[in-house]
């Protein structure tokens, strides 16, 4: 576990921005001291999941990607193989392959003060290629809080599989409030080479159509994700809320993604969330996914 929050700690600390290059050249600039003390650790760390894996070239990895089973809950069906960021997540990554079946949950906590435990059971399912739906309890420790359901469709790749697109809908009922809301995505994902990859969802939100307190907020969710194997990656998330009335939350997420097997993946994160009125608190988080 320490090894995991070291990796963590280290990604934040980076935050990856010093190793981009010119965003028009699609191209990650190589630093080779940074990625050796990077590898270092993140060899370690997948160490302690997998006791042996054979030893991969750069050249080989994707190669090993795209022969791995397709129904995995952190890479998608059709390339480019873009991981599906911890917190705001997808329903199935783009690209999904008719008849994938996903049980996950994600565990959620702001670590100052007397908060509460936020968790989300959720299912999802392809209904057809490119089309996938969830449905989602979220709960506020004991208490059930929502009834939320999506639809999401894929809309295709780049005829070089490096871009992938497709849009996201969401539609949430407050069982105490008995506001509704609704979401709505465009989610972009982009593979820099086999080891660099983003993904940027971007849309607006209702928070009460059946209430006349309810108002447009927008949303970008831009993350960006290194892998080291096809068992372990690394990612950075972040959730922007932007409200008309200023009321703004901001989610800064890094996050580490380990495959515990053929069924099995967790996903750890550790951050901070920010509002508009300067108040800062860490986050702590994961998720268990289980695919069917």
């Amino acid at each position: 576990m320490k090894l995991w929050l070291i990796a963590v700690l280290l990604l934040g600390a980076s935050c990856f921005s010093s190793s981009l290059a010119d965003p028009l050249g699609g191209e990650i600039a190589n630093y080779p001291d940074w990625q050796a003390e990077l590898e270092k650790v993140l060899e370690t760390v997948e160490h302690q999941v997998q006791s042996h894996r054979p030893e991969n070239s750069h050249e080989e990895l994707l190669e090993e990607i795209k022969v791995t089973d397709p129904n995995t809950g952190s890479s998608g069906s059709l390339l480019p193989h873009i991981p599906e960021p911890m917190n705001f997540d997808l329903i199935r990554p783009l690209g999904a392959r008719q008849g994938e079946f996903e049980v996950n949950s994600l565990f959620l906590k702001t670590v100052t003060g007397k908060t509460a435990l936020d968790w989300a059971p959720e299912i999802e399912y392809a209904i057809l290629d490119n089309h996938a739906i969830e449905f989602e309890l979220p709960f506020e420790n004991t208490r059930l809080e929502t009834l939320k359901g999506a639809y999401q469709v894929t809309f295709g790749a780049d005829k070089h599989h490096r871009l992938i697109h497709g849009m996201q809908g969401i539609g949430k009922y407050n069982l105490h409030t008995r506001k509704t809301s609704v979401t709505g995505l465009y989610i972009l994902g982009y593979q820099f080479n086999e080891r660099w990859s983003a993904l940027t969802m971007a849309g607006l939100r209702h928070t009460g159509l059946n209430h006349r307190s309810g108002s447009f907020v927008g949303l970008l969710n831009p993350s960006l994700f290194y892998t080291h194997s096809r068992h372990l990656r690394l990612g950075f998330e972040t959730n922007l809320s932007l409200a008309k009335s200023k009321n703004n939350h901001y989610l800064y997420l890094p996050q580490v993604h380990l495959e515990l097997g053929k069924n099995y993946s967790l996903q750890i994160g550790a951050g901070f969330e920010h509002f508009s009125v300067n108040r800062f608190r860490p986050v702590v988080g994961m998720r268990l996914i289980r695919e069917m």
